[in-house]
């Protein structure tokens, strides 16, 4: 049998034999294949030959059809597609035949929008490919789909390098799509940096390029809802009507040429004018979109639709706080919005802001108002680095128009010439970055003095406030000591001298008696109208009195450390002169009070002390006062607060001087003269 079969393998007849077998297994493989519905989706250019026998080309074709509809519409089979073409890599030993399935497999994934899995793709891409003429189309684009996925991440830097190697590619082989193509990217770099306008023009000019028989396809119909992106962004900043009827035209455009049924188009197109309607404020409009936008019709089981649906539905609760609806507050404070979103973390946090200013809870709203002007210093961070870009970006520019001129004149320049244009250029740059850099720096100095000036504006307020509120209370108490002064006036006038006459009628009437019963019963008459008569003026005394003989700075000392005894977290000692206590007055007792219970509500506030000591006495005439504790110390803005300046000008009315020392605690020194 070895032997037999050893010369079949020498014999001439095993080619045939090898044929024969192979003709008999081949039905038994299995054969690539694609659905009826995909077929028909296809160009007639892309349609493979026989729907049942796919070939690898056929399928690269079919991943490379540029149309984000085709690829949704059959995702699961272009997927199943492109699955087959990742499995086949493999184990494909020749990096050059890899170039085209990894164009196919890398092109799948950014339709679809998983960026970081293309970006890995397009980085392979260009690594086995940028060195090979046969490939230099795909390395092309490969670079500008590396260019947009940098600046969705605001790699701008990285973004234009890609750029700039893909112009170069374009324009050695002066392909005039491909450099339509480097206009379309600029788009994505511009509106990353918001500057919107800019992107728009790259924009216009792309569409303006465009082929008619290209017209509204999908790069078409993208940049154009782009636009109208853009145009609400530029309205929620300068409210131009204008700019709000170039969102409504460019929408109903998209929606006039998708005629078909397009769920991704229209979802967009909802949102859009869902977008606009937010910042509007008509929060009930923009619900309604935001509700058509979000259909179950208009789902996609692609990437993209999952971030927009995501981010659309977060303008949607930020509406529905705004009127009011608290049950989406915790879902709007708790949103995890992405990183590279910095326009949509600044807009939620105003909305925040404006809720809880609303609804009166002022450290809530401080709290997403500071976050609010963090987000928009970055905002305007990057606003003004992509000034600088724009800037750099257009000397570029001119340095290649002027390099283009110089190569087509070369003949008919000198060199001296070319030194000329080329120091102008520098002086020109370094021009444009001086004056930048100057803007940038005056715009910081304008925002700065704003805001100090605001900060003064609102503290001198607080402080009116607070002194307006001290002489009302001081005015108050005056008029109350006036009208008891003026009521126990009346009552000696009228109450007093009244007892006194009585008084006098019924000694007189005593006299005059002879009966000794009737005379020693108005003798206790005379006794019990002599005793009201007394007690009637001292309640007038009393009444007259001055208000400021219920502050008494001893009664004080004396009860705090009662209170505050060594069972209590704070801690409180007092030392004082009970000799001093006779010497001070009404005034000097209420302003050493006031003073002396401004200092120990602060300690207790804001040093965290655990010990406070608090000392009066007299020296030489002077009454010194002495607070300390072993607190961490006043910050800066207590210091500047209201209460430490009421203690200083409570001092002053007693022509006396306050010092206060923070170091290693607070040491709190004040004295003015007793005579």
């Amino acid at each position: 049998m070895q032997k037999a079969v050893y010369l079949l393998m020498r014999s001439s007849t095993l080619p045939i034999v090898l044929l024969c077998v192979t003709a008999l297994l081949l039905p038994l493989a299995p054969k690539a294949q694609i659905s009826d519905t995909l077929y028909n989706a296809l160009p007639d250019n892309l349609k493979p030959k026989s729907k049942g026998a796919v070939t690898d080309q056929e399928k690269i074709n079919i991943l490379l059809v540029n149309s984000i509809e085709l690829i949704v519409h059959n995702l699961a089979e272009t997927r199943a597609i492109n699955n087959e073409l990742e499995k086949k890599l493999v184990g494909m030993p020749d990096d050059e035949e890899k170039i085209p399935y990894i164009d196919a497999v890398a092109t799948f994934y950014q339709d679809i929008g998983e960026r970081k899995t293309s970006f890995n793709w397009l980085k392979e891409l260009v690594a086995l490919g940028k060195e090979r003429k046969k490939y230099r189309l795909q390395i092309c684009q490969a670079y500008l789909n590396l260019a947009i996925n940098y600046a969705a991440y605001h790699f701008n830097d990285s973004a234009v390098q890609m750029l700039h190697n893909a112009e170069e590619i374009a324009i050695a082989d002066k392909d005039t799509l491909s450099l339509r193509n480097v206009g379309y990217s600029y788009v994505t770099i511009y509106a990353g940096l918001f500057l919107y306008r800019q992107a728009i023009g790259y924009i216009d000019r792309y569409l303006a390029q465009t082929p008619a028989d290209e017209k509204w396809n999908d790069q078409y119909t993208y940049l154009c809802l782009h636009k109208g992106f853009m145009y609400a962004r530029l309205f929620s900043e300068d409210r131009n009507p204008a700019l709000e009827d170039s969102v409504k035209f460019t929408v109903h455009a998209i929606m006039q040429a998708k005629q078909k049924p397009a769920p991704y188009w229209y979802f967009r197109c909802y949102a859009a004018l869902g977008l606009l309607e937010f910042y509007k404020e008509n929060y009930n409009t923009a619900i309604r979109y935001f509700d058509s936008a979000l259909m179950p019709a208009f789902a996609q089981p692609i990437a993209y639709w999952n971030r927009e649906k995501y981010m659309f539905n977060l303008y949607k609760n930020a509406c529905l706080l705004s009127l009011g609806h608290a049950d989406v507050l915790a879902a709007l404070v708790n949103e995890k919005i992405p990183p590279e979103n910095l326009y949509a973390r600044k807009e939620m946090q105003g909305v925040l802001y404006r809720y809880f200013l609303g609804k009166g809870n002022y450290r809530q709203a401080l709290k997403h108002h500071l976050q609010y002007e963090a987000w928009l210093d970055s905002l305007n961070i990057i606003g003004n680095r992509g000034i600088v870009f724009d800037a750099e970006e257009k000397y570029s520019s001119l340095k290649k128009e002027a390099r283009i001129a110089q190569l087509e004149q070369a003949n008919l320049r000198s060199r001296n010439d070319r030194n000329v244009i080329l120091f102008s250029s520098i002086i020109l740059l370094l021009a444009v970055i001086v004056f930048i850099y100057l803007r940038i720096k005056k715009l910081q100095a304008q925002r700065l003095a704003e805001r100090r000036k605001l900060s003064d504006e609102l503290q001198q307020l607080e402080q009116e406030m607070e002194f307006k509120q001290v002489r009302m209370e001081a005015e108050k108490e005056l008029a109350i000591s006036q009208q008891r002064q003026s009521i126990s006036a009346n009552l000696h006038d009228e109450v007093s001298s009244s007892l006194a006459a009585l008084r006098y009628w019924v000694a007189d009437t005593k006299n005059r008696q002879h009966l000794p019963e009737t005379r020693e019963l108005l003798g206790q008459v005379e006794q019990e109208i002599h005793v009201v008569y007394q007690q009637a003026r001292a309640f007038m005394h009393r009444l007259a009195a001055r208000d400021e003989n219920r502050y008494n700075v001893f009664d004080l000392l004396y009860n705090l450390e009662e209170r505050f005894d060594k069972n209590s977290n704070l801690h409180i000692q007092t030392t004082a002169d009970e000799v001093l206590e006779q010497q001070l007055t009404p005034r000097q007792h209420r302003e050493l009070y006031l003073i002396v219970k401004e200092a120990v509500a602060n300690s207790m506030k804001h040093s965290g002390a655990s010990q406070l000591n608090v000392s009066l006495h007299a020296e030489n005439n002077i009454c010194m006062l002495r607070v300390t504790d072993n607190g961490t110390g006043l910050q800066f803005a207590v210091k500047e607060g209201l209460g430490i300046q009421t203690m200083h000008q409570r001092m002053n009315a007693l022509k006396g001087s306050l010092e206060i020392v923070s170091t290693n605690g607070l040491t709190i020194t004040g004295q003015f003269p007793l005579s």
